[in-house]
Order: structure tokens, then C-alpha cells, then sequence
């Protein structure tokens, strides 16, 4: 066999190795990437559909569908008691750490989420949880909106 020959196949195996080490790295990165996004449109779907639903009459309604990577959730907090909340199903459970707590009564931030990049928090105006009691959604969950008067309450349909 050629000695050329063999150099080549090996070099060959090394570029190969590399190509799957760090391409499936940046594969993965880019997955995240589209699920992140994905997260943001619904957070941004959401804070439009409250606003369009507080623009209509008390009482007035709207559903909207959670479309979320998988892993990835929206929790919709009552700032004034962020304490836990237990439901029969448990995706839709409000169960946040001593700082998270800390951080929504101080900052006043009503939706908690979590995707692939790690969790954060935000503030949508006039949004409530329904009941004043937090929750929790994943995706695929069916959110409803009832204009409230002054607020707008979200719950789980």
C-alpha cells in the first residue's frame, strides 16, 4: 500500500472527526436558537392578545394555543403573591425558588419563562392570572383571556 495513501486516509478520519465534534456542537446551537425565537413570538402573541382583549368590552374573551419548543415553558405570576401553586397537573405548576420570588414582588414581573438558553423574566401590562393564582404553561396548553374591567385574567382553559 501506497505510504501517501494511508497518510491521506488518515487525515481524512481526523477531519471527519472534527466535522462531527464541532458541527453537531453548532447544530444543536442553531436548534436553540429557532426555540428561543419561537418563545419570544409567543410572549410577544401574548402581550398582543391581551392588549387587543382589553381594548374590547368587560367581559369580552379570547383563547389563544401555546406553541412551544419542547422544555420550554410560560409561568404567569401574581406579583403581589408569587408563593407556590399546585395543580392537579402538574406541568401547570407555580413552584419558584426563594430568589424568584424575590425578584417578581420587587420588580413587579408577571411572566417567568424558561427555554433552552436558561430562564428569565418580564412584564406584561394589564395581564393577571385569573383567581390571582399563578401557573404555569407549557406548550400546546390553550390560554384564555377574559377582559376583567382594568385587567385582563389569563387562566388555563
Amino acid at each position: 500500500m501506497n505510504v501517501g495513501l494511508v497518510f491521506g486516509m488518515i487525515f481524512t478520519v481526523i477531519i471527519i472527526g472534527f466535522v462531527i465534534a464541532y458541527g453537531t456542537g453548532m447544530i444543536g446551537d442553531i436548534f436553540c436558537l429557532t426555540g428561543s425565537a419561537e418563545t419570544h413570538k409567543a410572549l410577544i402573541d401574548i402581550e398582543s392578545m391581551a392588549e387587543e382583549v382589553y381594548n374590547y368590552g368587560f367581559g369580552s374573551s379570547r383563547v389563544y394555543s401555546l406553541a412551544l419548543p419542547s422544555g420550554s415553558k410560560i409561568c404567569f405570576v401574581d406579583t403581589d403573591d408569587p408563593s407556590t401553586q399546585v395543580y392537579p397537573i402538574r406541568a401547570y405548576n407555580w413552584v419558584p425558588t426563594e430568589a424568584q420570588e424575590i425578584i417578581i414582588s420587587n420588580l413587579s414581573r408577571n411572566i417567568w419563562y424558561k427555554d433552552c438558553n436558561g430562564a428569565d423574566y418580564t412584564t406584561i401590562e394589564r395581564l393577571q392570572p385569573a383567581d390571582l393564582k399563578s401557573f404555569c404553561a407549557p406548550g400546546g396548553t390553550e390560554l384564555y383571556f377574559e377582559n376583567a374591567g382594568s385587567i385582563v385574567e389569563i387562566s388555563v382553559r
